[in-house]
């Protein structure tokens, strides 16, 4: 959000480091958590898939499904492409205007919107049959009545959570009983999150698989807010504000997911656990201005640079599925646990203020971390067999943010 209407309001954007270098609280820069389209089948059921995963949600919604994949030798799926519309209401007026310094205003077509495609493939997985259980001591086949069942392994390169807006080249202009006001900007930010890694599912009998995910969780936020307006005061003067602010960071972390299915004839009942993270490494750079001219005009310039850190949730979803001949049910539920940090920064901060022709300098190492909140959501789908080859698919999900 930009606070556009004039005068020389700082800017209250999300992210993180907007918060740390001019002293806004509460901002946010995450995006929500498998709000990518991952698999096709389980995306088109509702994200469901926790006990009848059979694509590229596999890995990722419970480890042990890859054993139910139907393959030979191997098998491979993939996303393609994603389409999304935003909107922004009050973009241009998000707060209460100064009628002191502005007299009254009644601006019209104060929001905006933001359209994105995105072409490029949001999960990619390699599935590969191992083998048969074979008990030990018998290097050759397994004992009579002893349990049989499939290994498989997989190798997944998946974007999980992303978030995209792109606003350049806006212009504003309104007017109030003081005279005009003028606004150009361009905000543009990218949120993404890819894990990449393997996974191993192992069908131990008849009724019960287990499964276990390793990823590598590579995690970059950008943002770049570019604003200048002109507007006249009370009296006839005018004012000039400008805000300029550019972000880059990014975080590694390991992640273990672990999950098992267990089949009661056409029910199969899942349950996957995502762990916490192991944190590797992280770095967050900034750069922040912001200036005004007129009766009193005055400009900042911050450079900041530190640590960044944004794990994975905390996770537990269970679910139920159900296959008659030609239908296909599945119910899930996942809670997300609340964790102290959803990002965190320690920066390392140099401001500069420039005021009646005089500069100060000081610096400072500002801390700032999001924190969670426990939250539940619930995934439905359902497939019909029209024909064996040809099915119709169709579901239903919530995706709400712990941040």
């Amino acid at each position: 959000m930009i606070r556009t209407i004039p005068g020389r309001a700082p800017l209250a954007f999300a992210a993180l480091v907007v918060s740390a270098l001019l002293g806004e609280r509460g901002a946010r820069a995450q995006g929500n958590d498998r709000s990518s389209p991952t698999g096709g089948r389980s995306a088109l059921m509702g994200n469901t898939g926790v006990a009848l995963a059979r694509d590229g949600s596999a890995p990722f919604v419970n480890p042990a499904t890859i054993v139910g994949i139907d393959d030979q030798r191997l098998a491979f799926s993939v996303n393609f492409f994603t389409y999304s519309i935003r909107h922004f209401s009050r973009w241009n007026q998000p707060g209460p205007v100064d009628t002191s310094k502005f007299g009254n205003a009644a601006l019209d077509s104060t929001g905006d919107s933001s359209t994105r495609f995105t072409a490029l493939p949001s999960t990619l997985c390699l599935f590969f049959t191992l083998s048969g259980i074979t008990p030990l001591g018998d290097d050759d086949a397994p004992k009579a009545g002893a349990p049989k069942g499939r290994q498989k392994l997989a190798f997944c390169l998946a974007t999980l959570e992303s978030d995209s807006v792109n606003l350049t080249a806006l212009q504003f202009h309104g007017s109030t009983t003081a005279g005009s006001t003028s606004q150009i900007e361009s905000i543009a930010r990218n949120w993404n999150r890819i894990y990449v890694g393997p996974t191993y599912g192992v069908e131990l009998t008849d009724h019960l698989a287990l499964g276990l995910s390793l990823h590598g969780v590579v995690t970059s936020d950008s943002f770049v807010v570019d604003g200048s307006s002109i507007s006249t005061l009370v009296g006839g003067t005018a004012i000039q504000s400008g805000l300029g602010t550019e972000g880059y960071g990014y975080s590694f972390d390991l992640l273990a997911n672990v999950g098992a299915t267990y089949k009661i004839g056409k029910l199969t009942f899942g349950a996957d656990g995502q762990l916490p993270s192991l944190h590797g490494l992280g770095k967050l750079q900034v750069t922040a201005h912001d200036d005004s001219s007129g009766a009193s005009g005055t400009s900042d310039l911050e450079t900041a640079s530190g640590s960044f850190r944004t794990p994975p949730p905390i996770r537990l979803a269970v679910g139920a599925g159900y296959e008659w001949p030609r239908l296909t049910v599945e119910v899930d539920g996942s809670l997300e646990f609340p964790w102290s940090k959803a990002l965190s920064s320690t920066l390392n901060v140099t401001s500069m203020h420039l005021a009646n022709g005089v500069v100060t300098t000081t610096s400072a190492s500002p801390t700032d971390s999001v924190g969670t909140r426990t939250m539940v959501n619930a995934e439905v789908g359902v497939e019909y067999f029209v024909r064996p080859s040809f099915s119709l698919i169709g579901g239903a999900y919530s995706n709400i943010s712990a941040i």
